[in-house]
C-alpha cells in the first residue's frame, strides 16, 4: 500500500456530502472506511492512537516522522497529535 494512494482516497471522499441520503455505493464505501478505521483503532478507546498510527505507517512503509503523515492528520482534522476519532475520520471523508 502506498501513502499516495492512501491520501488520494481521502481526496476522493472529500467530495461527498454527508448530509444527503447515501446511495448504496456510498454506503459500501462508508463500510470500507469504517473497516479500515477499525483495523488501526484501539478497541478499548475507539480511537486510532499512537500505536495505531505506527501500525499504519508500518503498513504504508513510511516513517512516522514523514511529513505525509502530518498531512494525513491535517486532512483528518486531528485535534490531538497522534489520535484520530472515527467521527472526525468519517466526516472528513464524506464532506
Amino acid at each position: 500500500m502506498e501513502i499516495c494512494w492512501f491520501i488520494d482516497m481521502f481526496d476522493i471522499f472529500l467530495s461527498l456530502l454527508c448530509c444527503f441520503p447515501a446511495p448504496k455505493k456510498v454506503t459500501k464505501e462508508v463500510e470500507k472506511i469504517d473497516n479500515f478505521f477499525a483495523s488501526y483503532a484501539n478497541t478499548e478507546t475507539g480511537l486510532i492512537d499512537p500505536e495505531g498510527v505506527e501500525k499504519l505507517c508500518s503498513d504504508l512503509k513510511v516513517e512516522h516522522t514523514d511529513v505525509r503523515i502530518l498531512m494525513l492528520a491535517w486532512k483528518m482534522n486531528a485535534k490531538t497529535q497522534g489520535y484520530f476519532t472515527q467521527v472526525c475520520h468519517r466526516c472528513v471523508l464524506l464532506i
